[in-house]
């Protein structure tokens, strides 16, 4: 008798390959509702919606390849799609991901509107359709899911008003609606969503007040209402949201004094109420706002000065921005103690005074606009140890100077080198820079006339053959090739007080030498070779050792 020996190998072969057989077999054999695919089971209406999917949108690619999905027990229960190349209506057979509980996409070309069998995903927890092309109203569909702690509908052609049955949605924590057409007031019952913590109706057209109900969100941490149409008085009682850190008001109607009760919100990060009609002036009391990381007042009506205040707001780091209001007085030397700013936009305002020389502590600045002010004073050294790319025109991370009354004290002292090139105009400054030089402007003006009533298109250097000394012209020789002048010598040639030889071969003047002509006292070479019709000759210093040549 022989007795068949198993080694503990075989014994353990045998049993994986009986498992993998009954698991296959098990796998294999998915219930009617199920369609099988590598091995695994899948409920066959959830996949009949990926499936419509892609062929809506005339893709060639199999279902569990669309996006990013998770599924349970064969169910889907988690979809996610950004930039994937969907287009079409959004398939009714959406209604079949009853056990979904997330969806978002972002950047598919959907069109249509949302369809009523939404209302059968009643499990989801966050719906989102991001920057599609669906157009209508919100569907009263959406007021079933009830479970819903995020909504996101922003950036499509959804229009209409919103509908009260939102207040459905108690659970929601982030509702956004914003970069849409919708239209009509703010709903009151919206101030029912107890639990919102984010709340974004921006870039709509939504018109009227704020409702008083607003106030009762009192977990909102952030609230924008950002281009639209509403005026009227903001609620006071927002200034109790102990919990709200970004309040943005931007591009609305809103006039009169900028509300007192914004600066008790001492948790409040952002505060943008820029693009209104705010008038008065910025309150001390801003300096109360210690949390504060931006600032945006900018496109208002404020008058009055700077506060100091704004100086302890040492938390300020993205921005402030007080451009285009009617801002007058200095800028305090305390805003060199924000240490953490990265962008100050002053610009198109009354601010007069000299540039503060605490303006170089500003150690993380990116950009700085001052341009289109009444500064005037020296420009400080100190701005040059800025890392700061200036230029001509505003830009984001462009620096400008432009436009003020900027000017060195002496002739000979220049601007610092980093903003030498970008001066730019400088009314009530007597003195042009170019190339690092300071050129008085009134001798400048003879030259840019004889140029203007020549047409030329050449700069004011390029024109003859010059010497500069002490920021005067003291020689002038007009006889290149190619810069025929003509027409009159212009009275501004009297400006040229420190000119001692000037010389004209070959151009076309008209009419007689200007009288001002007696203004250049330093005069000892006048020779002018042109087609000159001279009637009567005006009085010519005696100092003038004349070489004129009538022809």
């Amino acid at each position: 008798m022989h007795v068949r020996k198993h080694t503990p190998f075989k014994i353990w072969a045998e049993i994986f390959l009986a498992f993998f057989v009954l698991q296959s077999t098990v796998i294999a054999e998915c219930d009617s509702l199920y369609v099988e695919i590598e091995e695994n089971c899948y409920w066959e209406k959830d996949i009949q919606f990926l499936k419509d999917l892609i062929a809506n949108s005339d893709l060639t690619i199999e279902p569990l390849d669309l996006g990013t999905q998770t599924w349970t027990n064969g169910r889907l229960t988690y979809f996610y799609t950004v930039n994937s190349d969907l287009k079409g209506e959004i398939p009714l057979s959406i209604g079949n991901l009853n056990e979904l509980t997330y969806f978002y996409t972002y950047g598919n070309k959907f069109t249509g509107s949302i369809p009523d069998t939404v209302k059968n995903l009643t499990s989801l927890t966050s719906l989102a359709f991001e920057y599609s092309d669906l157009t209508g109203t919100i569907s009263e569909s959406l007021s079933n899911l009830t479970s819903l702690t995020k909504l996101s509908l922003i950036g499509s052609q959804l229009s209409g008003t919103i509908p009260e049955t939102i207040s459905n949605l108690t659970n929601l924590t982030q509702l956004n609606l914003s970069w849409n057409d919708f239209s009509g007031e703010i709903p009151s019952i919206i101030g029912t969503l107890s639990n919102l913590t984010s709340l974004d109706l921006s870039g709509n057209d939504l018109s009227g007040s704020i409702p008083l109900e607003i106030s009762n969100l009192t977990m909102i941490e952030n609230l924008w209402l950002v281009d639209n149409d509403l005026s009227g008085d903001i609620p006071s009682d927002i200034g109790n949201m102990a919990n709200l850190k970004h309040l943005r008001l931007t591009n609305n109607n809103f006039s009169g004094d900028i509300p007192s009760w914004a600066f008790n919100i001492t948790n409040l990060e952002i505060l943008e109420l820029n693009g209104n009609a705010f008038t008065g002036s910025i309150p001390s009391d801003i300096g109360n706002l210690k949390n504060l990381k931006a600032l945006e007042l900018a496109n208002n009506q404020l008058t009055g000065s700077i506060p100091a205040e704004i100086g302890s707001m040492t938390n300020l780091k993205s921005l402030v921005s007080l451009m285009n209001n009617q801002l007058s007085g200095s800028i305090p030397p305390e805003i060199g103690n924000l240490k953490n700013l990265e962008r100050l936009y002053l610009s198109n305002n009354q601010l007069s005074g000299e540039i503060p020389t605490e303006i170089g502590d500003l150690d993380s600045l990116r950009s700085l606009w001052l341009n289109d002010n009444q500064l005037t004073g020296q420009v400080p050294e100190t701005i040059c140890t800025l890392n700061l790319t200036w230029g001509h025109v505003n830009n984001w991370d462009v620096s400008t100077i432009y436009n003020n009354q900027l000017c060195p004290a002496y002739p000979d002292t220049l601007y610092p080198t980093c903003v030498a090139d970008y001066m730019g105009t400088q009314d009530g400054c007597d003195y042009a820079q170019n190339d690092g030089k300071l050129y008085l402007e009134s001798d400048l003006k003879f030259l840019r006339e004889l140029i203007t009533n020549s047409e030329l298109s050449i700069g004011p250097f390029d024109l003859g053959s010059q010497q500069w000394k002490d920021s005067r012209l003291t020689q002038l020789e007009i006889t290149k090739s190619g810069q025929s002048l003509k027409g009159e010598i212009p009275l501004s040639l009297g400006n040229l007080t420190q000119l001692t030889p000037l010389k004209s071969n070959n151009n076309k003047f008209t009419g007689t030498i200007p009288d001002t002509i007696k203004n250049l006292t330093n005069l000892t070479h006048l020779e002018i070779r042109a087609l000159l019709d001279v009637l009567d000759q005006p009085l010519i210093p005696n100092q003038i050792k004349l070489n004129h040549f009538l022809s």
